[in-house]
């Protein structure tokens, strides 16, 4: 089984406003061969690290939006509804270590105009 080795995205922002879609960016992860982007209308330690999963407990995982295999370090969510905050968080995954965890990495807030 994986260990989560592979460290979480840094550097997550979404954007505020900018244009009808919201616009996440992270830091690539070194050994990464793919990134998932999480979305939830649930505020979750946005802008800081999620230091253990209680602070995961208040989220509305059935709003979560899940984005699969994005290679790059861009994503637009075209399906925001305008002036709806939402929080994202991106994992990295790596084919030989795994997913990294939510734990140690971080959320943060957007919303689409």
């Amino acid at each position: 089984p994986f260990q989560n080795l592979i460290t979480s995205p840094s550097n997550i922002n979404a954007s505020d406003g900018d244009s009808d879609k919201v616009t996440i960016t992270w830091d690539s992860v070194p050994g990464a061969d793919s990134y998932y982007v999480y979305r939830t209308e649930t505020s979750i330690a946005t802008d800081e690290t999620i230091a253990s999963d209680s602070l995961l407990g208040g989220a509305d995982f059935s709003q979560l939006l899940t984005v699969y295999g994005i290679t790059g370090t861009v994503f637009e969510d075209a399906t925001a509804v305008p002036s709806q905050y939402y929080y994202y968080h991106v994992k990295a995954y790596s084919s030989t270590t795994g997913y990294s965890s939510f734990i140690g990495g971080t959320m943060n807030k957007g919303w689409a105009q």
